[in-house]
């Protein structure tokens, strides 16, 4: 396969299907936030996707058992280990306490996507492989997400008189777990061999064009997922006291966002035309462009001004990865910008590398000249990621509550980097870090472990540039 960009099919779909992926999880991660804490709603998550999951998999095994090219290709690729249909099938008795009434609950998004998916793979059936790329691997990294949030949700399972909630939880995630397999490092492996065997098969087996039509197929199936997630309703009293509860810390803008966090070289002579064009920006992000929520620069805290910085660093976040490329990217303010960069000004190429947000909060108070700007980088053993995230989850919370000096405590996970974490924070100065955050029950609390399941630690000291808001409620 020589017209592969980055010499694995796998990567080559992750990276063509990265604006819809986002945009499917933009709506996975709000129905989630709720679902996550009310079994009838996740249920109903469980129930959607058993029909795809039912769908797909019925015909690749029909596929399986025929005499033809893609018959071998097929059973080739096949991984006994990852078939979904009967665990959800088992979930969902457990979660509807054996009601076979469900089987027939086919919604219209339901219906129509399940004829969609019989009626595309019996015409081209090595489009099987787009459903097993999309529904397989994402059980290994926002799957291990889910199911660790589950297993720590009090109350979140059905009561089953005389057994243990951790064991009546157990029943209820099949969809998460794999038969022979009970530790990290194996489901790396099966994951690991799986994409190993779609590469070989997409460079030795098929043609260019049945390449090209898998990618585009997974992009209709995130476009899909999404549509399929978004008619579940949320709704009822739990609803109302989460959202209470995500007001506290902001965490409804953690379900939402999207960021980046651009690094900028001015070569010599250059910084303050730099700034002075971020600035020209911003002030066009704050008017014209809704999905651009922050948009805050800071310099190394060794600076002596901006005129003399080496690096203008900032964090950016937006309601999608579209509110950046199709907004914030084609204005007319960032095409400025865009001319000074092709003009050789800059030394590096700025890096627009996506994040997730995942928890915390932003914005306390409106950026202050005296800002302490913290930037941690984790690089978490092979497998880890979800476990380290865990830990600090409770953090953020009792930070917001108890320490006022800390303004922003925000957890991002790279969409590149399946290892990497990223905490942004902003003080009201240094002491406020190195003394009470520092110093704080919490923080000590899961020092342990991060020393166990980190394997690199990068921390940046950095002060407000001056420009840039730390979001639109608190505009200077």
């Amino acid at each position: 396969m020589t017209d592969s960009p980055t010499g694995s099919f796998c990567k080559d779909v992750s990276l063509a299907t990265r604006s819809a992926h986002t945009a499917s999880n933009r709506i996975a991660n709000l129905k989630l936030f709720f679902a996550l804490r009310d079994a009838t709603l996740f249920r109903e998550f469980l129930l959607s996707f058993h029909f795809l999951y039912e769908a797909f998999e019925s015909e690749w095994k029909a596929q399986m058992g025929t005499d033809t090219r893609m018959g071998r290709i097929l059973r080739e690729v096949w991984t006994p280990e990852l078939e979904r249909s009967g665990r959800l099938r088992r979930d969902l008795e457990f979660y509807y306490d054996h009601d076979n009434s469900i089987w027939g609950r086919l919604s219209k998004e339901r219906r129509e996507y399940v004829g969609y998916v019989h009626k595309r793979l019996r015409e081209k059936p090595h489009l099987v492989l787009a459903y097993a790329h999309t529904q397989y691997l994402g059980l290994f990294a926002g799957g291990r997400i889910v199911r660790s949030k589950l297993m720590k949700s009090i109350g979140f399972f059905p009561k089953k008189e005389g057994v243990s909630e951790e064991k009546v939880g157990r029943e209820g995630m099949g969809i998460f777990t794999f038969d022979g397999i009970n530790d990290i490092a194996s489901e790396n492996n099966l994951r690991h061999n799986f994409k190993s065997k779609i590469d070989r098969i997409a460079a030795d087996e098929l043609t260019r064009s049945e390449r090209e039509e898998i990618i585009e197929e997974a992009k209709e199936i995130f476009r899909r997922n999404g549509k399929l997630m978004q008619e579940i309703e949320i709704r009822g009293e739990s609803t109302r006291m989460i959202m209470q509860s995500a007001a506290n810390y902001g965490a409804m803008l953690v379900a939402m966002s999207f960021a980046i966090l651009p690094v900028l070289e001015p070569k010599e002579g250059q910084a303050q035309v730099l700034a002075d064009l971020i600035k020209n920006i911003t002030s066009g992000a704050s008017i014209n462009e809704a999905g651009c929520k922050t948009y805050y620069f800071f310099i190394p805290e060794t600076a002596s001004s901006i005129s003399s910085t080496p690096t203008i660093h900032g964090i950016e976040l937006y309601t999608s990865q579209d509110a950046l490329t199709g907004e914030h990217l084609q204005s007319p303010q960032f095409g400025e910008l865009g001319k000074w960069l092709q003009a050789g000004n800059c030394a590096n190429s700025p890096d627009l590398g996506g994040y997730n947000v995942e928890f915390g909060f932003i914005d306390r108070t409106a950026p202050k000249e005296s800002d302490f700007v913290f930037v941690a980088t984790l690089i978490c053993k092979p497998g880890q990621r979800a476990a380290v995230l865990d830990k600090w989850r409770t953090c953020a919370p009792w930070v917001w509550e108890n320490e006022p000096d800390t303004y922003s405590y925000l957890f991002l996970t790279s969409m590149e980097d399946e290892n990497k974490i990223v905490i942004f924070e902003r003080y009201k100065n240094k002491e406020a870090l190195t003394e009470t955050h520092y110093g704080g029950p919490k923080f000590q609390e899961v020092q342990p472990f991060m020393k166990e399941n980190v394997a690199e630690k990068k921390t940046e000291n950095f002060k407000w540039a001056g420009f840039g808001f730390i979001s639109k409620d608190k505009l200077q």
